[in-house]
Parts: structure tokens; sequence; C-alpha cells
């Protein structure tokens, strides 16, 4: 397909040369011996050649934006699976903008190579070939235009090299106001209630005036740019005649030779004036191509099975325990760095298991190094004896399942979000799901109900509807180990008390790992795990005298 494109462009560049040919043929041949016969034919033959070039030229822009639109499902394809597989690490440490703004950028590119794919091989193909047959008319007027165009070469990326690190600027400041007001939208409530939200909407206008004002000096510089340039072109075409009609005067070169050798450059000068933005769209789209470049080359989560033995299925692992073997992990990269937790731990699987500890002391990390959404920085995580490492991300997903607090759902109805987790579910699966997790009374009262949109981050319901749908949702999944992260912390104590013996009565095979700060869990656990250490880290002990264990 790029073959064609440029095929296609040119040859209709190629029948463009004709034109100036046949004006210079009309002005020496046609006009001085009267021969009316050959005008006609000329003509024709003119017309001929610009249907010929229109048409060339809407066939390679139809081709130019399909091969454009490939590139951009390429890209978005690669840009999706990167997103996928990056690791939570990466989004803690991002902006949201700043994401947002790199996957945005995919469109630019896609139409900087819509619009310029084949004009940095045609242009200067196209110029030389003009250059050549301006040649063939005069070599003085060429050689002339040539040294001017070297000249305001030389300009135009001195200028450009100048602009680049605003241009830059421009782009962080763009990812930072939109983090700002994605950030503002998101917490809108907390920032009505605390008399917040006219401060917050200030900051956002003055980065939007700091952009406003850092891209109105880059419109301000190129204009200045431009009116240099546009000197230069002047002076080229002032010479240009100058040079042409002291020719013609001399008698060096004829009327029609003049015309045609004027309007070759007015072909190399539309080149000149084509390339001038394409070289600033081309800097754009370097400083997009590096954001875009940095996302995809992010280092994403090992998916793979860290062995050559293959793992065994984790439906079989319904007994044994966790063991947290001298795990130790920080969240700041490289060696140096301090580590925010350090632990041994051991924790029976097969029942219901609450772990208490004071605020701060590691209980969230702990479950995220479980479900490896971290991963430590020394030490190993076994599962009934095997790496976790060494079974596949995927699966391991799959099976071991995090629930946490704050749990987010899609704009989509209940049913929908809850068949991203298990596309198969019927809705008398999801209707189990929500009865089990004292979720289904306020569903059934919605208007529509599981099939009612639920808002942007299940923004319809209360905190704790949106925790007991979290929990319904989890419980349709295939996991063996559900692990809760203070999934009822937005509860009253009835309904806390309801929704944990509906989530231990329905359990199965499975196992359910809780973090609470209340008395709830530890009522409906088999095993309590007592973590009494100051934060920021839980000091190494031996297993046993880590691991309390008590009947509820």
């Amino acid at each position: 397909m790029a073959v064609e494109v440029f095929v296609y462009s040119v040859v209709g560049r190629i029948v463009n040369l004709c034109v100036p040919l046949v004006i210079a043929l009309i002005l020496d041949k046609v006009l001085p011996h009267a021969a009316l016969a050959t005008l006609d034919a000329l003509c024709l033959a003119l017309l001929g050649a610009m249907v010929v070039e229109g048409t060339l030229a809407a066939v390679a822009n139809h081709v130019n934006k399909r091969l454009a639109t490939r590139f951009s499902e390429s890209v978005l394809q690669l840009v999706g699976a990167r997103l996928s597989n990056l690791p939570l690490g990466y989004y803690e440490q991002h902006q949201l903008g700043s994401i947002l703004a790199t996957v945005s950028d995919v469109d630019k590119i896609r139409m900087y190579i819509k619009n310029n794919t084949f004009r940095w091989l045609l242009e200067p193909v196209f110029f030389a070939i003009f250059m050549a047959a301006m040649c063939a008319f005069s070599v003085w007027m060429a050689l002339f235009y040539a040294s001017v165009l070297f000249v305001h070469a030389a300009y135009i990326i001195f200028t450009s090299h100048m602009l680049k690190r605003v241009i830059k600027r421009r782009s962080a400041l763009y990812s930072e106001r939109n983090s700002l007001l994605a950030d503002i939208i998101r917490s809108s409530t907390t920032m009505k209630s605390h008399s917040m939200l006219g401060r917050a909407v200030d900051l956002w206008l003055a980065k939007a005036r700091e952009h406003l004002e850092i891209n109105e000096s880059i419109e301000s510089r190129q204009a200045y740019v431009g009116i240099g340039g546009d000197f230069i072109a002047r002076f080229s075409i002032m010479g240009i005649y100058w040079i042409g009609a002291y020719q013609v005067v001399t008698q060096s070169l004829s009327v029609g030779g003049f015309i045609g050798a004027t309007m070759m450059m007015r072909h190399m000068t539309g080149v000149v004036q084509r390339l001038i933005p394409l070289w600033n769209a081309h800097q754009e789209a370097v400083i997009q191509k590096e954001s875009l470049h940095a996302l995809v080359e992010a280092p994403v989560e090992d998916t793979a099975n860290g062995s050559a033995a293959p793992a065994p299925p984790l439906r079989s692992v319904k007994t044994g325990q966790v063991v947290f073997d001298a795990v130790s992990f920080s969240y700041a990269p490289g060696p140096e760095a301090s580590p925010a937790l350090e632990f041994s731990l051991a924790i029976p699987l097969g029942g219901v298991v609450a772990i208490r500890g004071t605020s701060g002391v590691g209980k969230t990390t702990m479950l995220k190094l479980l479900a490896r959404l971290y991963a430590p920085t020394s030490g190993r995580i076994m599962l009934d004896g095997m790496d976790v490492r060494d079974i596949p991300l995927a699966e391991y997903r799959r099976r071991v399942l995090l629930v946490t607090h704050d749990a987010a759902f899609l704009n989509l109805s209940v049913a929908d979000n809850f068949r991203l987790l298990r596309p198969s579910a019927s809705r008398s699966d999801i209707r189990d799901a929500l009865h089990a997790a004292a979720a289904g009374e306020f569903v059934d009262r919605l208007p529509q109900g599981i099939d009612t949109i639920i808002g942007e981050s299940g923004v319809r319901f209360s905190a704790g509807q949106r925790q007991r749908l979290a929990i319904a949702r989890a419980l349709l999944s295939d996991a063996d180990i559900l692990l809760l992260d203070e999934v009822t912390s937005s509860l009253d104590k009835d309904t806390e008390f309801a929704v944990l013996h509906g989530i231990t009565g329905c359990r199965g095979h499975r196992t359910l790992v809780m973090v609470s700060h209340r008395d709830a869990a530890s009522e409906v656990a088999d095993t309590v795990v007592d973590i009494a250490a100051p934060p920021p880290r839980l000091q190494p002990a031996p297993l046993t005298s880590m691991l309390q264990g008590r009947l509820a």
C-alpha cells in the first residue's frame, strides 16, 4: 500500500511538470508561427494531464488515509497491550493526565503520518526534478535559487531547534493541566463539601493560563520565523526575475524559457512552503513519539511462567500455607531504597483468615504482594510450597483475587460490570452473587434492575453499596483465594455482619483472607493473624511466633 501511494504521487507530480513545458512551447513555437493546430493539440494534452493529475492525487489521498488508519490501529493495539501489562507501580508514579496525553498522541501521530508520510520522500525528489527542469531553461537562475534555498533551510533548522525546548514544556503543561482537572472532577464531592472547589479551579485556571501563554509564545515565535522566511522567499523571487529579465534582454534566454523557468520556480517555492510547516509538524511529532516510546518501552509485568516446568493448577491448592519468606518491599526503585516492609509470615489456607493490625503496618501492601500487584524487593512468597513467580501471572490472578475498599466500576450496567470478570455469567448467577453480598435488595429496586447504568465509577451508589457490589462481583469469579481489604469499612454493623456471614456461607472451596480494623471479621474467621508491630515495617520474626491462630 505504501508503494502504491508513492507511485501515484510520483506520476501525478511528473504529469504536473508538463504544464510549464507546454506554456513554454506555446510562447516560443505556437504564437510566433500562428500554429493553431499545434495549439489545440497542446491544450488538449494539457487538459488531459490536469485530469490525470487530479485523479492520481485523489487515489493517493485515499490510499494514504487507509495506510494511516492501519498504522493507528496497530499502534493502539500495542498501546492497549502495554497498558494492560504495566505494573501497578507505573500508574501510581505517573499522572493520569500524562498517560491520557500520551495515548491521545497516537491520533496526532496518525494525522502526521496521513498528511506527511511520503512528503519527506516526495518533496525533495520533486524539488530535484523541478531544479533539473529549471536548469534546462536557465542554469544561472537555477544556481541562484538553489543558493537562496540553502540559506532558507539553514534558517528554518536553526530557529526550529530553538523552539523544541519550548514545545516540550508546552506538552508537559498540557499533561499537568489535564491531570489536575481529572483530580478535581474525581474529588468534586470533597472539594464542594470543604468549600475548596473554587480554589482548586483557580489552580487549574492558572495551569491553563500558563499553557495558553506558552502556546502564544510558540505561535509568536513561529510567526516571526515565518516573517523571516517570507523575506527570504521574496528576495529569491526578486533575484530570479532580475536574472531572468537580464538574460532575456541579452538574448541568452527566450521569453518562453523565462516564463517556464519562473513557473518551475513557483513549483519549487510551493515545495518549500509545504516543507516549512512539515518541519514544524515533524518537531512536534518527534516529541510525541518520545513520550509514546517511553510508554511502550516501560517495563511490564512478567506474565510468563518463571520456570521451565508447568505450574499445577491453582484450583487444587485448597490447603497448606501462604508463606512470606523473608520478604522485603520498597516503593522506591533501586537497591539503595530503604524497605517499607520487611517480614516473614505464614497464613493457613482452606478457611477464613482475618488479618488485624495497626494502621500503616503494611496489611494492604501484604495483600498486594500476595495478589502480585507488587513484586518483593527480596525474599519469596510460597503458595503451598510453590514459588508464586513460577505460576503464569494471568492464571494466578484468575485464582487469587484482590477486592479493595474502593473498588472501581465502569459506566456500564450492573450486569456488564460483573461480566467483565466473568463473561459467561447468567442473570441468575449475577443475582445469586448479589444476594450473597446483601446487595440484591437495593439492586432490585433500581429502575432496570441489573441492567441499570451505574454511572462513572459507580457514582450513583453510596460507598457501602459499591463495596457490596464489589464483593458480589468477586463471589462471581472462579478465584480460589479471595483477598478482601477493608471491604466492609463503609457498612454499618448489622449490614457488615450480614455481608460477612453471606460470603463465608457461600465461599465453598475458597480461602478468604480479610483485612479489617473491626471485630466482625475476627468473629467469622477460623484463624486470626495479629500483626502487632509499629509502622513503618514489620520486624522479621520466626513464622510460628508471628502467626497466632484462634478459632472464631
